[in-house]
C-alpha cells in the first residue's frame, strides 16, 4: 500500500492544531464575551475552492467567529454589554486592545477597570467614576449623580479579520478603529460566549478519532518500512 507520508504527516498537524482551537473554546465556553475559534481550509480547486501550487488544500491560519452570544442580566452596575456591534476600549502597558468582556469593576481610586485592571476607556481617556448613583446609557454616556463623564469609547473595524487575539484574551490590531455613533449598551447585562458546548465536544470527539486512523496509518508505515529494511538485508 502506497502513502504520501509528507501529507499524512501535515494532515495529522493540522488535525492537532484544531483539537487545539477546540479545547481552548470549550474552556473559555463560560469567560463573558469569548470568541470561538475555528480554522478555515483552501479547498482543492477540483472542487471549486482554491488550491496551492502542488494543488494540494492547505490550512489558513486560526480564524474568530465574531457572532455574538446571548445577553444575560447580572444586576451588576458595572456589567456592561453590547447589543450589537463594537468594542470596548481598553488602555494596556501594550497601548490600546479592544474587548467585548464587559465583567468590569472599579479600582481604589474610582477608575473603571477590566477583572485584570486594565482601565476601560472613554472618549477622553480613562473613566474615573466617584459618586453614589451610576448610570450607563444606551449610547455609552456615563452619568454619575446626574452629572455625565462623557461616554465610553466604542469603536468597530472595518476588516475583522485583521483583529487578533493577544494577551489577557484581548483583540489587538493594526486597523484603524472607528468610532460607532450609536452603540447599544445594556447597563447589569453580559454578553456570554458565543461557544457551543455541546457542538465542540461532538467536534473534540471526531478529531479524537481521526487523530487515532492517522496513527494506525503511521504505525502501518513503520512496519512496512521494516519489512523493507529487512528483505534489503536478506538480498545483500
Amino acid at each position: 500500500m502506497n502513502y504520501d507520508v509528507q501529507e499524512i504527516a501535515v494532515a495529522c498537524h493540522n488535525t492537532m492544531r484544531r483539537m487545539d482551537a477546540v479545547a481552548n473554546n470549550i474552556s473559555n465556553a463560560g469567560t463573558p464575551g469569548f470568541k470561538q475559534e475555528y480554522l478555515s481550509f483552501l479547498e482543492d480547486a477540483a472542487q471549486g475552492g482554491t488550491a496551492t501550487a502542488n494543488g494540494r488544500a492547505e490550512m489558513e491560519s486560526v480564524q474568530i467567529d465574531f457572532r455574538p452570544g446571548m445577553i444575560n442580566r447580572t444586576g451588576n452596575i458595572f456589567d456592561l454589554a453590547l447589543n450589537g456591534e463594537g468594542f470596548f476600549s481598553i488602555q494596556t502597558v501594550n497601548g490600546v486592545a479592544y474587548t467585548r468582556k464587559g465583567d468590569f469593576t472599579l479600582d481604589r481610586d474610582g477608575f473603571l477597570i477590566t477583572q485584570t485592571g486594565d482601565k476601560v476607556l472613554g472618549e477622553g481617556g480613562p473613566l474615573q467614576i466617584n459618586g453614589q448613583v451610576v448610570n450607563i446609557e444606551n449610547d455609552g454616556s456615563v452619568v454619575v449623580d446626574g452629572i455625565s463623564l462623557g461616554r465610553l469609547n466604542i469603536v468597530g473595524f472595518k476588516n475583522m479579520r485583521g483583529l487578533k487575539r493577544g494577551n489577557g484574551g484581548y483583540f489587538q490590531t493594526g486597523e484603524r478603529a472607528a468610532r460607532i455613533d450609536a452603540p447599544a449598551v445594556k447597563q447589569a447585562y453580559l454578553e456570554l460566549s458565543n461557544v457551543n458546548v455541546i457542538r465542540e465536544m461532538v467536534n473534540m470527539i471526531d478529531i479524537q478519532r481521526t487523530v487515532e486512523s492517522y496513527q494506525r496509518v503511521m504505525q502501518t508505515i513503520s512496519d512496512e518500512d521494516k519489512q523493507s529494511t529487512g528483505r534489503v538485508g536478506k538480498l545483500v
